[in-house]
C-alpha cells in the first residue's frame, strides 16, 4: 500500500492537481508492483498521521503486509504571501511565516515484538474549530494564503481536546497516562511558545509530568502534514533517541484534528 497525504500537489511550480493521484505516481517512480493499493488523503497537518493510522489498521486486520506513508509541503508561497500582505499586529496570515518546505515518508510493516511497535493510534475532529484556520486563495492576490485565528486556535478549549481524548482512552484501558512510561514526546510543530503552555495544561489534566519533548521548529518551522516524522528522522539521525524509548505523538491539524500515536523504537533506521 502507498499513502500520499500532502495538503499541497503541485507540479510544474506552484499549478496544483487533484487526479491522477499522487500515491499512483509515487507507486510507478519507486517501481511497485502492479497489484499495490495506492489512494491519496487529505487531512490539514495530521496527514501523515492520518495515513499511518489507516496503514495501521489495515496491517493488523490483515489486508494489506506493508506500506509507505509519503507526503510532500511546498508551502513557503503562504509565506510569500503573508510578507506582501500582512498589515496588521495581529493578522491572520501571521503564522504563514512559521512555515517550511519538507517530503517525509515512513515504512511500516507487521510487529514481530514489542521492542519496535505501534501501540495504539486514535484521531478525532471537532469540527466547531474548522473555521479557525484556513487555505484558500488570497482575497488580496493572485496567491496562495492561510488565515489562522491564533487566539482561538492556540487556547485551553482546543488544547484539552487532545488530553479529554487520551485521558477517556487510557481510562478505558484501564490505565493512566503515567503509567504509560512515555520517555519523550513529540507535539505537531506550530508554535514554540503555545506547546510549553499545552503541556502544562497537559500536567494538570493527566497529574503527571510531561516527558521532554523533542522539536525541530527553530531548524526547520511547521512543516505541515510532515512534521511528526521531520522530528522523529532528525533526532534518530543525530541518535539522540535510545533504543527502546517509547515515543508519544500528539498532532494538532486544521479541521480540527486531535490525537495521539504511542510507539516504541529500537531498531528503525534512516
Amino acid at each position: 500500500m502507498i499513502i500520499s497525504t500532502s495538503i499541497t500537489r503541485s507540479k510544474d511550480g506552484t499549478k496544483m492537481y487533484m487526479e491522477p493521484s499522487f500515491a499512483g505516481a509515487i507507486g510507478r517512480a519507486i517501481g511497485a508492483r502492479d497489484d499495490v493499493i495506492t489512494f491519496d488523503l487529505s487531512n490539514a497537518c495530521a496527514g501523515m498521521l492520518t495515513g499511518t493510522y489507516i496503514l495501521d489498521r489495515m496491517i493488523r486486520s490483515g489486508v494489506v503486509r506493508r506500506g509507505i506513508v509519503v507526503s510532500g509541503e511546498a508551502i513557503t508561497p503562504i509565506a510569500e504571501t503573508a510578507v506582501e500582505e500582512i498589515s496588521e499586529k495581529y493578522d491572520p496570515q501571521f503564522a504563514s511565516l512559521t512555515v517550511g518546505d519538507s517530503g517525509a515518508a515512513v515504512v511500516l510493516d507487521e510487529a514481530v515484538d514489542d521492542n519496535d511497535k505501534i501501540h495504539y493510534i486514535e484521531l478525532t475532529t471537532a469540527s466547531e474549530f474548522s473555521h479557525l484556520c484556513l487555505g484558500m486563495p488570497s482575497d488580496k492576490s493572485q496567491g496562495v494564503a492561510l488565515y489562522t485565528d491564533n487566539r482561538k486556535m492556540h487556547n485551553e478549549s482546543r488544547f484539552l481536546l487532545w488530553t479529554d481524548t487520551q485521558g477517556n482512552y487510557l481510562e478505558k484501558q484501564g490505565n493512566n497516562f503515567a503509567a504509560e512510561g512515555f520517555d519523550y514526546m513529540i507535539h505537531h510543530q506550530f508554535g514554540a511558545g503555545a506547546i510549553p503552555f499545552m503541556n502544562a495544561i497537559a500536567e494538570r489534566e493527566f497529574g503527571s509530568p510531561m516527558p521532554p519533548d523533542l522539536n525541530v521548529i527553530q531548524k526547520y518551522g511547521n512543516t505541515s502534514s510532515t512534521s511528526h516524522f521531520i522530528v522523529l528522522h532528525d533526532h534518530l539521525s543525530q541518535q539522540a533517541i535510545p533504543a527502546g524509548s517509547k515515543i508519544l505523538m500528539v498532532p494538532a491539524a486544521s479541521g480540527v484534528v486531535a490525537g495521539f500515536l504511542s510507539t516504541t523504537i529500537s531498531s528503525l533506521k534512516v
